[in-house]
């Protein structure tokens, strides 16, 4: 039975995104630096991405305008350039979803300074976006070995916007508003400084460092508690500002769609 239900999913095609995997949709600010060659356009309406608009990213690293990839995988789960496939609702499916996504060499690409700001779960969400297990890696440092070593994840050098826990605490909401700009963190539905400082921990293009890694430059610590075993194959919460589905009210970050 399991196998006939396989088959027929397989002759329908691909599902629709899961109604969660749309709101882990990160929003970014486009950078020059982000149009390569398969992101110069968004290939749904085939217009220009522009440094400076805002665009949806997928796990793979492609762009896209957000309403136009929301309305896209609302019908069906895969990256119109890569094939990636995004979780869905079908339970069928998901059997061989990552299967699909490991056999078919997908990659995912990071910028350096999001990589350098990444905890465990942020970490872990891409190793699983490209197929990679976290298996053996039992530190952050670990986790960050995985992914520059990995064949399906290209790093994007970049240099990162750095301040310290202690600066940060300091800062005015003036001031951390001028240092989301500065990085690129779309904050513009988010009233409140906790607000702003939530979505700039988010975003992976600041990188907080408290006293003691300041002097070494090190990457933000995992948060006390975060286990990898718990985490191998558990789904990740979110760790950048979301893509609500289409209708959805806009969240603190006007990141909705």
């Amino acid at each position: 039975a399991q196998a006939t239900a396989a088959a027929a999913a397989a002759q329908q095609g691909p599902p629709p995104a899961s109604t969660s995997a749309l709101k882990r949709i990160p929003i970014v600010r486009v950078a020059a630096d982000d149009l390569t060659k398969d992101n110069e356009c968004c290939t749904i309406c085939l217009e220009d991405h522009v440094p400076g608009e805002l665009a949806a990213r997928l796990p793979c690293g492609h762009l896209f305008h957000k309403d136009c990839v929301v309305e896209w995988l609302s019908r069906h789960c895969v990256c119109p350039v890569c094939r990636y496939e995004l979780p869905t609702d079908s339970v069928v499916y998901e059997r061989t979803r990552r299967e699909h996504n490991r056999e078919g060499g997908r990659r995912v690409r990071v910028r350096k300074r999001e990589l350098d700001a990444m905890n465990i779960r942020a970490l872990l969400d891409v190793l699983k976006a490209a197929g990679e297990s976290a298996r053996g890696c039992v530190e952050r440092d670990d986790l960050i070995r995985r992914v520059l070593t990995s064949s399906r994840v290209d790093v994007v050098a970049e240099t990162t916007v750095e301040v310290s826990r202690s600066e940060l605490d300091a800062m005015s909401l003036g001031a951390v508003a001028r240092l989301a700009k500065r990085a690129g963190v779309v904050i513009d539905g988010a009233l409140e400084r906790p607000d702003v400082v939530a979505l700039l921990e988010q975003s992976g293009r600041v990188l907080i460092v408290d006293g003691a890694a300041e002097e070494t430059t090190s990457p933000v610590p995992a948060a006390a508690g975060d286990l990898l075993d718990v985490y191998e194959d558990a789904d990740v919460p979110p760790t950048t500002p979301p893509v609500a589905a289409a209708g959805g009210a806009p969240d603190a970050a006007d990141t909705s769609v």
